[in-house]
């Protein structure tokens, strides 16, 4: 697939990337040339899509832990503000922050980070399917049915 973009030397973490919008992301920015990164709670189902992607040739590692865990979202963005300080990683894109919206100063005082308010999903594709997701459940719900996604 030709891409407008090399990202060819550049590695991407994404995170909830083992299916849905994130799996997406992370084949087009494989497909772009980055080495990606997935990463999510649940390392089979980021094990299932790793081993999709590498089946098509993309350069995949996955880094399983919790993003709803304080310790290991604090310990993370230690390491990557200290990664991005030292050059280790040239630069990072960040959408969403815990204790949105305050964004921690660190990141902040970076000149090799851009920050957007929680925006990545804002396309009416995007919008749309999270609408139909939701009614469907809804519809699950009330006819005693099992539910489309159900959060563990």
């Amino acid at each position: 697939m030709a891409t407008p973009f090399d990202l060819g030397g550049r590695t991407a973490l994404v995170t909830g990337s083992g299916s849905g919008l994130g799996l997406a992301m992370a084949r087009g920015l494989a497909e772009a040339g980055a080495r990606v990164v997935l990463n999510g709670r649940d390392l089979a189902k980021l094990d299932a899509a790793a081993a999709a992607l590498r089946a098509d040739g993309l350069a995949i590692d996955t880094a399983a832990f919790d993003v709803t865990d304080s310790a290991a979202v604090d310990a993370g963005l230690r390491a990557l503000v200290e990664a991005l300080r030292a050059g280790t990683i040239a630069g990072a894109g960040l959408d969403v922050f815990e204790n949105e919206p305050n964004v921690p100063a660190e990141l902040l005082a970076l000149d090799n980070v851009v920050l957007t308010p929680h925006v990545g999903s804002a396309t009416w594709q995007t919008r749309q399917a999270m609408a139909d997701l939701s009614f469907g459940n809804l519809q699950a719900h009330f006819a005693g049915k099992p539910l489309l996604s159900p959060v563990p």
